[in-house]
């Protein structure tokens, strides 16, 4: 091109791309400076001035002249204040040096020098909410509000959505977009992307039948079916929601959060193998869009599958890397495995960036390894952590985890001084004293010693979840509507633990309310479907009842799948028994005995 027509200046910047994808870099700056020397000669439009500059300081940085590309960088702010290409990379360039605060000094000066750029805006925005600034983020966006502008507005009301669904604040958030597809409507029909994204913010908001009437209006039949399935979901009709997602799957089968909701709908069916299925795919459409790699590894781990779930769960790591849920899983499978290079591999990254969560860790790693050959694994291991400092809180989950598997291993003589010493030296912290309790628990100490240690926990903090449950437990026998209220604040101080709401459904049991505990174990089951003595219990309250419906089938399987041992496969044999199979009951109940034999050869 160039060679027909020497001052075709357009063809310049593919050209030095090229080059530089072919690390030809001594041509790539050549062919900068013949182009440096062609805009002077012709007076080259603004746009193009600006985009040479801004490779020119590129060039720089990428060859490691800092302060040259620096200098660069502010001579083009200077002469091109405005121009996208010079800002947006002036500010990726600072960021890169840790000198956050001068991109925002840029972004700043340019959106005053052009009020109306909704990249500016947007922009600056973004990074005052990723400080913390959302008040001011959200009114600068509010600035762009204006009668007299449509595309500023809407384009506002889009990010001011954005940011309040970032914030889980979804009513707002659907709020936010109902005004931006108002504003649209004044002139012409809203685009079918910024409809769908309403009518998603409706079901994020609860608004489901709001979100079904603006579903019709969807021109995109994959959009359509996608929104349906997600208010069935939300409906909690998994059936209905699954029959959408694979109409919507046939229309749009690399959409990654499509298939991730398939697979959430699959588990609370109890279909196992699609819902791993829809994660697997969901990652290998984009490992870093959802924490699918975190939830079918969690699911390979409790089917008993370590090693598969660690190739799921580093996938794409490199690219994407995993959040804290997804290294702390990484830390038990590595456990579970007894690889000690996964174990550190984990650990440092763990350390590096969630540097509080440490005892978590280990405690994880020492549960996956007490799971594969028995607690005094995992007492060896913590026992001979590196660095670690059992009078840290940061490790009083490893402390914790520590005192039960010594307990477990019968190794507790040796380990009681150490303890004592720990507990003594913090008296006014719950944590430890909690933890204090649970060791009295355990080694059978008088209840009113064990209660009191509890007590102590939760007159230093009164939500201890720890203490709270502990309290439950010595409650149970003798008070099971105390223990109940007990084991229900455990659960509101920390709701993602499942241990305290299934102690709880237990002590509806115990005082005979089992349609309440039904309730509650179905509502556990939904938030954590791969709790083994949950899915049983729920089974057993079923055959108590006289009732064995395919649900209650599907319940004692996932028990046995899940680990639920020979006792699952017990009740698995009862409910098929009560459902007239008695082959399946035969199965089942020779699979119970084949595992316990298999346990007492293991044991002996």
């Amino acid at each position: 091109m160039l060679e027909i027509d020497p001052h075709a200046i357009e063809a310049y910047e593919p050209l030095i791309l090229g080059l530089l994808g072919l690390d030809r870099f001594d041509e790539a700056s050549a062919a900068l400076a013949e182009a440096g020397g062609l805009l002077a000669e012709l007076d080259a439009e603004e746009g193009v001035r600006a985009w040479h500059c801004a490779t020119t300081a590129t060039f720089e940085q990428e060859s490691g002249e800092l302060d040259r590309a620096r200098e660069t960088w502010e001579r083009c702010l200077a002469d091109h204040p405005v121009s996208p290409d010079v800002v947006t990379n002036a500010v990726a360039f600072h960021d890169a040096q840790g000198a956050s605060d001068r991109g925002f000094e840029i972004l700043r000066a340019a959106l005053a020098a052009d009020a109306s750029s909704p990249l500016f805006r947007t922009t600056l925005a973004h990074r005052l909410f990723a400080s913390g600034e959302l008040a001011e983020a959200e009114a600068l966006l509010r600035e762009a509000v204006r009668p007299d502008d449509l595309r500023g507005s809407v384009m506002a009301w889009v990010e001011i959505a954005k940011l309040r669904q970032a914030t889980e604040e979804y009513a707002a958030a659907a709020d936010a977009f109902e005004r931006a597809v108002e504003r649209v409507r004044e002139t012409e029909p809203p685009s079918a992307q910024l409809l769908f994204e309403y009518a998603d913010a409706l079901v994020l908001a609860d608004r489901f039948d709001r979100a079904e009437v603006v579903a019709r209006e969807l021109s995109v039949p994959a959009h359509r079916r996608l929104i349906l399935a997600r208010v069935a979901q939300e409906r909690r009709d998994p059936a209905r929601a699954l029959e959408e997602f694979d109409e919507a799957l046939l229309l749009w089968p690399d959409n990654p959060w499509a298939r991730y909701y398939a697979a959430l709908a699959a588990e609370e069916l109890g279909d196992f193998e699609r819902a791993l299925l829809e994660y697997r795919n969901s990652v290998r459409t984009d490992a870093a869009a959802t924490d699918a790699r975190t939830r079918g590894a969690t699911l390979l781990v409790a089917q008993g599958f370590p090693g598969s779930a660690r190739t799921i769960l580093l996938t794409a790591v490199d690219k994407a890397p995993l959040d804290i849920e997804g290294l702390l899983l990484g830390m038990r499978i590595s456990g579970l495995l007894g690889d000690s290079a996964g174990v550190a591999d984990f650990f440092a990254k763990i350390q590096t960036t969630h540097p509080a969560r440490a005892g978590e860790a280990l405690a994880e790693a020492a549960a996956g390894l007490t799971r594969r050959g028995g607690p005094a694994l995992g007492v060896e291991m913590l026992g001979r952590a590196p660095g670690i400092d059992y009078g840290s809180p940061r490790f009083a989950p490893a402390l914790r985890a520590l005192v039960r598997f010594s307990h477990q291993a019968g190794a507790t003589d040796a380990a009681r001084d150490a303890f004592r010493t720990i507990f003594d030296a913090h008296p006014d912290s719950s944590t430890f004293q909690a933890i204090r309790a649970l060791d009295l628990e355990l080694a059978r100490a008088p209840i009113d010693a064990v209660r009191s240690a509890y007590e102590r926990a939760l007159e230093l903090d009164p939500e201890n979840t720890e203490a709270l449950t502990g309290l439950g437990r010595l409650a149970l026998d003798d008070d099971p509507s105390g223990a109940l209220d007990l084991f229900d604040r455990a659960a509101a101080a920390e709701p993602s633990k499942p241990a305290p709401k299934l102690a709880a459904a237990r002590s509806l049991v115990a005082s005979g309310s089992s349609e309440q505990a039904a309730a509650r174990l179905d509502a556990l089951l939904l938030a954590h479907p791969f709790e083994a003595e949950a899915a049983a219990l729920r089974a057993r309250l079923d055959l108590d009842a006289g009732i064995a419906t395919p649900a209650t089938l599907e319940r004692a399987r996932r028990a046995a799948r899940f680990g639920g041992g020979a006792e699952a496969h017990d009740l698995l044999s009862r409910v098929h028994a009560q459902r007239n199979e008695p082959d399946l009951a035969a199965k089942a109940a020779e699979r119970a005995h084949a595992l316990r034999e298999r346990n007492a050869a293991a044991g002996s």
